[in-house]
């Protein structure tokens, strides 16, 4: 058994040396002989490589202006990528191999990792407030009012679509209801239902508008939603923990959740999706386009035609710099391919999430692309129990020392919803009937009964009772903030006063007074249901990610709910095609149609499906004739009546996209299609 193990090792060792060795051979051979080689196979010098001369041959023939042996001789470091890529994707099998013990030990300490329950709330309030501010109704009931006939099913979608309607009024209360759960998972109402109504109903909320021909990288807020209706996201910072402490009918107190594997693997598996979202883009980038990506132009080229679909200029000219352009095509190689490794490091995995929203925040500059739907995923990510225990530590350099009656039924309800909402962590909670705990702290000076009468804030020698100990409880807890200066108006704070000393007076203990008992008032919280949720949460998350890892190595990009993300892998040039509407008047006069409207409405990439596919249509005249008259009834529900013109004429123009020469006129300038408006109206 031993020297079977030496022998896979040393098998696995000079595997590795062979793909170096390999490797390495293969780029002196292309840096030296690579353009000469090519050239020979080109003119069928070698006699064992004719197939690959007979292929060259056909596609010279098929463009014979085009595909040179200049134009092979050039992509010759491309198929050196793709080389490369291979080499890379059998060295990490083999060192997976090879360091197979190591690898199964960290990656069972990452699915098995703990957090903190405030982590996974401030991820459920985040996500959430974010979904409930970001839809826009208005938006989403206007794609569903948009002609069927502009419908193009994504995978995934095109059975229903071809049975159900999309009706603006039923989709006005689908929304309303989306934005309702949207507000209950956020304050953690129902934690677990909302957040699975709000998975549900997104599908089709959030999915109308990716029925018309462009899916938006929105996908990963249906996966997230329903992760976190599996997961105990309600634990804390909740309304269902409020309740669960006031149904609580034990004579203890309920202590807060403490860090558990159950609150870190939805984290890991929002991790590993977001691994897979970045991981393709990369991948198919160096696969597409090889080194060019990196060093050439094409990032130039990208950010020009961007820019131009955006109606955008940045204020630094990113694309005057080459180095520092090209060094950023490099940066988000290492970014997309790189992040799904460097989550089972747990001294690097901290940084991912800054270190993503610097990546988005860099590109949303250059680019005007911010993608805020994924940045904010990476805000709920950050270690929020961290943060808010150093952000305590700044604000507050004493402890604030919370004395109370653990003989009261409603003192220790109050406790336990104060710990619950309590993250920066700078108060201390003291039975006052724990001697022992009193005596250690220094507070053998305080009256016994004054203790069991009033609440006690205590910090240093500063002492506050009842309502005022409230006050500075208030002071503390940053979830409580914004009432806290309602607290000091007239009369709110001596109605408070009144109230407290009512019920304070008026409260009944519901245990007689027992010094020793006051160590067993204390129960850790049990989690219901932690063996079937968690296995539920193993089998949707490891579905989520093996059926998006194979949506990414097909570049499924028109699917929904899974998707492989924009890949930006188009060979860009400095030219870019734009289609332009004309319309013609009876003295032949001519206006350009305004489609800024729709275009802002649809999104440039979904605008140009639009009318990518009234072109596409030309073989089949009835078609085309009823997605112009749609098109036509779009633009003029937007204002632009065209029952003047005499024809409209849809051009392709190709232009330069380069700021300098933006407004240039057109390079070339081809009529797409001519439309008599009398003649299609009558129809």
């Amino acid at each position: 058994m031993k020297n079977n193990r030496i022998l896979n090792q040393s098998i696995y060792f000079w595997g590795e040396i062979g793909l170096i060795s390999v490797f390495l051979l293969t780029t002196i051979v292309c840096w030296i002989w690579g353009d000469a080689i090519v050239e020979g196979i080109y003119h069928g010098k070698f006699q064992l490589l004719m197939p690959i001369t007979e292929i060259m041959e056909k596609y010279r023939q098929a463009k014979p202006g085009i595909k040179t042996v200049e134009w092979y001789q050039g992509k010759l470091w491309l198929v050196h990528a793709k080389f490369f890529m291979i080499c890379s994707m059998a060295m990490l099998g083999l060192l997976a191999l090879h360091f197979r013990g190591p690898l199964k030990i960290i990656f069972n300490n990452f699915m098995t990792g703990s957090s903190h329950p405030i982590n996974l709330a401030m991820f459920r309030i985040i996500f959430f407030g974010y979904l409930t501010i970001w839809l826009d109704i208005d938006r989403v009931v206007w794609f569903s009012s948009l002609p069927s006939v502009f419908i193009d099913p994504p995978v995934g979608f095109e059975t229903i679509l071809n049975w159900v309607t999309i009706h603006p009024d039923w989709v006005v209360w689908t929304c309303r209801f989306y934005l309702i759960f949207c507000i209950f998972a956020t304050i953690g109402l129902f934690s677990k239902f909302s957040s699975f109504m709000v998975f549900l109903l997104g599908l089709w909320v959030i999915g109308i508008p990716q029925f018309y021909g462009k899916v938006n990288g929105h996908n990963h807020l249906i996966w997230f939603s329903l992760i976190m209706a599996l997961a105990p996201c309600g634990d804390m910072l909740s309304v269902d923990s409020v309740i669960q402490v006031l149904r609580n009918k034990k004579q203890k107190l309920l202590l807060p959740p403490n860090a558990s594997s159950a609150y870190g693997l939805p984290i890991r598996f929002i991790f590993l999706l977001l691994g897979v979202i970045y991981l393709f883009p990369g991948v198919w980038k160096f696969w597409s386009l090889g080194y060019d990506w990196i060093f050439s132009d094409n990032l130039k080229f990208i950010m020009y035609r961007v820019w131009v679909q955006n109606e955008y200029l940045p204020i630094f000219r990113l694309d005057q710099y080459p180095w520092i352009f090209q060094f950023g095509g490099l940066m988000t190689l290492l970014f997309e391919i790189g992040f799904i490794f460097i989550i089972f490091l747990p001294s690097l995995r901290r940084f991912l999430p800054l270190a993503a929203l610097a990546f988005h925040n860099v590109t949303g500059l250059t680019l005007a692309i911010f993608f805020y739907v994924l940045q904010i995923v990476h805000v709920g990510l950050l270690n929020w129990k961290f943060l808010f225990e150093k952000l305590g530590g700044l604000l507050f350099r004493q402890k604030l020392y919370v004395l109370y009656d653990g003989n009261c039924g409603l003192c220790r309800k109050s406790m336990a919803i104060l710990m619950r909402l309590d993250v920066l962590g700078q108060i201390q909670y003291v039975n006052a009937l724990d001697k022992t705990k009193i005596s250690q702290l220094g507070f053998d000076s305080l009256d016994d009964m004054a203790l069991l009468k009033d609440m006690h804030a205590i910090i240093e020698s500063k002492q506050w009772r009842g309502y005022d100990s409230y006050r500075k409880i208030c002071a503390r807890i940053l979830f409580l903030w914004p009432i806290l200066p309602f607290l000091y108006f007239y009369p709110i704070a001596v109605i408070g006063r009144s109230i407290y000393r009512k019920v304070a007076d008026q409260r009944s203990c519901q245990l007689p007074i027992d010094d020793s008992s006051a160590d067993g008032k204390i129960e850790h919280p049990q989690m219901t249901g932690t063996r079937l949720r968690i296995t539920c949460l193993l089998i949707v998350g490891w579905v989520f990610v093996v059926v998006n890892f194979g949506y990414g190595m097909g570049r499924m990009a028109h699917s929904w709910p899974f998707h492989c993300y924009p890949l930006f892998t188009g060979n860009a040039s400095d030219k870019s095609s734009r289609i332009i509407m004309e319309q013609v008047y009876q003295d032949q006069t001519r206006e350009v149609i305004d489609q800024s409207e729709l275009r802002s409405r649809l999104g440039p990439s979904r605008h140009i499906t639009f009318m990518a596919k009234i072109i596409r249509k030309k073989e089949d005249q009835q078609k085309q004739d009823i997605l112009l008259k749609n098109y036509f009834e779009i633009l003029a529900s937007l204002g632009l009546d065209m029952s003047e013109a005499q024809a409209v004429e849809i051009y392709r123009e190709k232009f330069y996209t380069s700021p300098e020469h933006r407004e240039d006129p057109p390079v070339e300038r081809e009529l797409m299609l001519k439309i008599n408006v009398d003649e299609l109206l009558t129809k």
